[in-house]
């Protein structure tokens, strides 16, 4: 991820807990938000427990703290950088904890309090993505230097106009962009300024199911829609019925499609059934990295599903084309 990209020294943060009527031997866990497997886990004691976990500078990212139950309060966020996290609380959960310690982590719950505040200020009826982002926005307007700001900026990714997007993540500071969150989204807008229409697509080599090595230029002189999508994404999987149909119906005319699956480690399995179950049977690929995948990091993709079509000379000719837009545009390229 180039330039948003630096080494440092590590921090050891303690994350230090008092809860009134927690029991010992209690299993706590911790991982990072977006990451395969545990951290760290740690047993309770009586009324509390301790993590001293070692995190990069400039890695500090959101995590989750749960208990080994299924309980209403068993688990919650809480953002890591430096320094030591103080959680108290009433009850033997997190639903009435107290944060208090190291500063992100004071202005996460920050956020997290204003958000709420506001938002139940809001009537359902006119209660929807669009007026939390507003409401977001103005929280993130006014902390361009906190880490906490790409945090929030990540949520919307799913919905807000990219061009309104990147002017936020161009607001923030520096020291807001050093972090995990923060160079995801820098190099997320970075790579939408230069993955654009007319512009040439990124060239990759990844293995295919069978283990053998595809890369992008091999398709050159033919129509390419590049997908990204996970077996766990079910937005993905309800706009493959529109990809099969595409597919099929100008496959015979220059069109194929290559699938970038950004399922985890240890999710072959899975992802091989799920090929099969949707009927993707065009080239699919995948190095089973989660949201490390090297050719997802390149174009970065930060949420699913999204894609790319290429025309035959490698360049892209447009981007996240949903439900009939793919079949709409090939129409017009392919008649």
């Amino acid at each position: 991820m180039g330039p948003f990209i630096s080494v440092a020294q590590t921090n050891t943060v303690t994350v230090q807990a008092h809860l009134k009527g927690l029991v010992p031997g209690l299993w706590v866990y911790c991982w990072e938000t977006g990451k395969i497997g545990t951290l760290d886990s740690v047993p309770s004691e009586a009324g509390g427990f301790v993590f001293h976990l070692s995190i990069p500078e400039g890695e500090g990212d959101e995590y989750v703290l749960s208990f080994d139950n299924d309980q209403p309060g068993a688990s919650i966020a809480i953002y890591l950088d430096r320094d030591t996290v103080n959680i108290t609380g009433d009850g033997p959960d997190f639903r009435d904890a107290v944060f208090t310690g190291a500063l992100h982590n004071i202005e996460y719950r920050s956020f997290m309090d204003y958000q709420k505040r506001n938002v139940d200020t809001i009537s359902p009826q006119n209660y929807n993505l669009k007026t939390t982002f507003k409401i977001d926005s103005e929280w993130v307007v006014q902390h361009p230097s906190s880490p906490i700001s790409p945090l929030v900026l990540r949520t919307f990714t799913h919905f807000a106009p990219e061009e309104e997007l990147d002017q936020m993540v161009h607001r923030l500071s520096s020291s807001a962009l050093n972090s995990v969150c923060g160079k995801e989204m820098a190099y997320s807008a970075y790579a939408r300024k230069i993955l654009v229409e007319g512009k040439p697509a990124l060239d990759f080599t990844q293995n295919d199911t069978a283990g053998r090595p595809v890369s992008l230029k091999d398709f050159r002189g033919r129509y390419v829609l590049l997908e990204f999508w996970a077996c766990f994404c079910e937005l993905c999987r309800t706009e493959h019925p529109y990809l099969i149909k595409a597919y099929q119906a100008f496959k015979d005319k220059g069109f194929t499609i290559i699938s970038v699956s950004l399922d985890p480690p240890g999710g072959r399995d899975r992802w091989l059934e799920t090929i099969h179950e949707d009927g993707l049977y065009w080239t699919n690929v995948s190095d089973l990295k989660f949201w490390q995948n090297a050719i997802g990091m390149e174009y970065g993709i930060i949420h699913l599903p999204a894609n790319f079509l290429i025309d035959p000379q490698g360049n892209i000719l447009a981007k996240n084309l949903k439900g009939e837009d793919l079949q709409k545009k090939l129409e017009e390229i392919l008649h």
